[in-house]
């Protein structure tokens, strides 16, 4: 008899501490619709630049469905970031980031244990740490190459899944760790010095400009040049030409001028072309070459 008690007490204190669970959920729940703003399951706040212009930060999803197309724009003001431990539903499997989002805060998907496939934003830049970790069941994940930063342990724990990205978005250790690691764009810059080729590394970022030395090129007819590009930072320019790995290489005509991915041009016959050369983490960094070919 004692034991059946002891059975009952214990089942009952089980179901007060689930009780209690869900309280303080929809507390939660409720502190954050009548302090925030609300787009169906999504909360959501508006933030202000220095600049005037207004952005969106999506605070959490309050919703039961299981796969998620996050807005790109509500209300006309875009979506920009995902904030801190965003997914509060650890069924959801599937997750499209809207076009506008550059930022994914610390943790915003730590523990989604079930989530399978993840979208992110071709305009994406910065990944907080721990942003995915504990995803065991994303097998993959695409890293646009537009991301610059992805802090510690992004991808860690029981994460196991493949990662794609740009070859310059290198892993590096994080010091003071043992097994802590992130991820930088790095855009490498090599030059010559007292014979030798000296290379420098600068995280994408802190480049301002990119620009050449010549920006009108005549070249004959399957003749070929190689477009070099210079780099300036806060300081002034640097030393160097950057790798073109980092770059894109378009042309306004094919059927005058042709350019690889290595910034090789190649005149296929009479006219004029334009190069448009750009940073693939930033395409605002630009600039132009006009080929003529004779």
């Amino acid at each position: 008899m004692k034991r059946i008690i002891s059975v009952i007490l214990i089942v009952c204190m089980f179901n007060s501490l689930l009780l209690v669970d869900y309280i303080k959920a929809d507390e939660y729940e409720d502190f954050y619709r009548e302090n925030y703003s609300s787009y169906g399951d999504y909360i959501y706040d508006v933030n202000q630049k220095s600049d005037g212009t207004k952005y969106i930060s999506i605070i959490k999803y309050y919703g039961d469905e299981n796969k998620l197309d996050i807005p790109s724009v509500i209300d006309d003001v875009e979506v920009k970031e995902i904030a801190e431990e965003f997914c509060e539903n650890e069924n959801v499997t599937y997750i499209s980031l809207g076009e506008n989002i550059t930022h994914i805060a610390a943790r915003a998907f730590s523990g989604c244990k079930k989530l399978e496939e993840i979208k992110l934003s071709n305009k994406l830049k910065y990944i907080g740490m721990y942003a995915f970790y504990d995803c065991e069941s994303l097998k993959s994940i695409t890293i646009p190459q537009s991301v610059t930063y992805c802090g510690k342990n992004a991808f860690a724990g029981s994460f196991k899944g493949n990662i794609s990205k740009s070859s310059y978005l290198k892993k590096m250790k994080v010091y003071g760790t043992d097994n802590a690691y992130k991820y930088m764009a790095l855009a490498k810059v090599s030059y010559k010095k007292n014979g030798k080729t000296v290379s420098k590394s600068y995280w994408a970022p802190r480049i301002k400009k990119i620009s050449t030395s010549k920006k009108k090129v005549s070249i004959e007819e399957k003749e070929t040049y190689k477009i070099k590009t210079r780099i300036f930072t806060k300081s002034g320019k640097r030393k160097g030409n950057l790798n073109r790995n980092i770059l894109r290489f378009t042309s306004s005509d094919t059927s005058i001028a042709k350019v690889n991915k290595y910034g090789k041009v190649k005149g296929i016959k009479k006219g004029t072309a334009t190069i448009h050369i750009s940073m693939r983490t930033d395409s605002s960094l630009s600039y132009d070459v006009k080929v003529s070919v004779e």
